[in-house]
């Protein structure tokens, strides 16, 4: 799996984010195994979250394995103020490590919900296991607000060539105006040096072509790469094989 160094972090990582929601179902004993695998296979970049119950999934995965070689993405999803500290020395417990290379602000997707997680940024910064902080957001109006922000140094956002599962607003009336939208503001992010992966690629599903789908994440010029959430070993190894038939055609 090709790897790259991502240019605003500096994290080595692979092109293909293994996103972990979907593996939820599974005991952490048979959903780490995956997780491994991809590992074997070249994927260095493991994607969790607070809401997710998939830390102790990463946390048994990551037993016999370089941790300096690997990058955990989690999230934080709904806490502020006082409740930061203790909830991240939660989350380091549960994922079993001392650090988390990226940190992101979970499915912010409203102005006043962006408002409360700017607030805890200071608080973010001063604890030493968080190496970087990045956002997700379905709506492409918050991303643009974030876009000049020097904190936020990672984006992860829906985009597929349907336009599914981008949220606008009232005036948004069809999926191609939200994908329109969404592309400007992730183009602005790239502009101010962010680092971005993409998730939705499948829209949960909704699209079916799956190797159009990839292909089209993975040549949009303003990413880095595509976040694939897998529910089984099968699923993995097809996505591999296509992820990899793919990049080498650039």
């Amino acid at each position: 799996m090709k790897k790259i160094i991502l240019k605003k972090t500096k994290l080595k990582v692979s092109k293909f984010c293994l996103g972990t929601n979907r593996i939820n179902h599974l005991l952490p004993e048979y959903g780490s195994r995956i997780i491994k695998k991809a590992y074997k296979k070249g994927i260095n970049f493991w994607d969790t979250s607070d809401d997710y119950n998939t830390h102790s999934h990463v946390a048994l995965a990551l037993r016999g394995l370089p941790r300096e070689k690997i990058i955990i993405m989690t999230k934080i999803t709904n806490v502020f103020g006082k409740k930061v500290k203790p909830h991240i020395k939660k989350m380091l417990k549960e994922l079993g490590t001392n650090y988390i290379d990226i940190l992101l602000l979970h499915a912010v997707d409203s102005e006043k919900e962006l408002k409360k997680y700017l607030e805890i940024i200071p608080i973010l910064k001063k604890i030493k296991a968080i190496r970087h902080i990045g956002l997700s957001s379905h709506k492409p109006n918050i991303i643009n607000k974030i876009a000049e922000n020097k904190d936020i140094e990672f984006i992860l956002a829906p985009f597929n060539y349907r336009g599914f599962r981008i949220r606008g607003d009232y005036r948004d009336k069809t999926y191609l105006i939200r994908r329109k939208k969404m592309k400007e503001s992730l183009i602005k992010c790239k502009k101010n040096k962010k680092d971005i992966f993409l998730i939705k690629i499948f829209a949960n599903g909704l699209i079916k072509k799956i190797e159009k789908a990839i292909r089209y994440g993975l040549k949009q010029e303003f990413s880095d790469g595509v976040n694939l959430g897998v529910s089984s070993a099968k699923e993995l190894e097809e996505d591999i094989k296509l992820v990899n038939k793919i990049l080498k055609e650039k």
